[in-house]
């Protein structure tokens, strides 16, 4: 069964294009663990992220791997982490994942590993990207930082007493883009260009998903 392997599952992505489901164990062993078609395959490391159609990368203590799966054959290549002590990986835009470290988050290719950019963001947890991938907003545990696709500046940081708990972009707006996000109380609105403020009072914790 499946939870005989994977214990404390932390991190869950999903392929639409391949209807395949990633999810990440937060204990020891550091598993991965791949769903398709009703069936489950494991692989080592931590924060498994699609890079593309068939691939992801893991973490591990000293590597990133990028893990390539073709029906029943698997492919792993190591990546040289672009830090020390690279603690996560999140989503990219397409070819592309971010690797998080305590003070810096890194835009890095999904191929070679080479670095892209960078942006200085502290304790960044969570990346949520516009669906047409020109914004990103980069979600820390008190604290937000809005960037674009360039991903080489903050262009706003917003930060919030209560905890950040989730986060989604509206792109359909005419007047521009909208980061929309919750706290234990409130749901909010965040700008690119720094505005801010509460759309209204929730009576338990919402979490929003795109």
């Amino acid at each position: 069964p499946l939870d005989h392997v994977l214990k404390l599952p932390s991190t869950l992505t999903f392929s639409p294009t391949e209807r395949v489901i990633l999810i990440s164990s937060a204990d020891s062993t550091g598993t991965a663990i791949q769903l398709r078609d009703k069936n489950a395959f494991a692989f080592t490391g931590l924060f498994a992220t699609f890079v593309g159609r068939n691939r992801f990368v893991t973490l591990t203590d000293s590597l990133i791997l990028l893990q390539s799966t073709s029906g029943n054959s698997n492919e792993t290549k190591q990546l040289t982490l672009p830090a020390e002590n690279i603690q996560r990986l999140l989503p990219g835009p397409l070819g592309t994942f971010l690797a998080v470290s305590p003070q810096t988050v890194f835009l890095m290719d999904g191929t070679s590993g080479r670095v892209i950019s960078s942006i200085d963001a502290a304790g960044v947890k969570y990346a949520s990207w516009s669906p047409n991938f020109e914004h990103v907003a980069l979600m820390a545990k008190r604290t937000i930082y809005l960037s674009d696709k360039a991903f080489k500046s903050i262009h706003a940081t917003h930060s919030d007493s209560t905890g950040v708990k989730s986060g989604c972009w509206d792109v359909s707006n005419p007047l521009g883009a909208i980061f929309y996000y919750t706290n234990s109380f409130h749901l909010k609105y965040f700008l690119p260009q720094g505005d801010s403020g509460i759309i209204c009072t929730t009576s338990t914790p919402i979490y929003l998903v795109r």
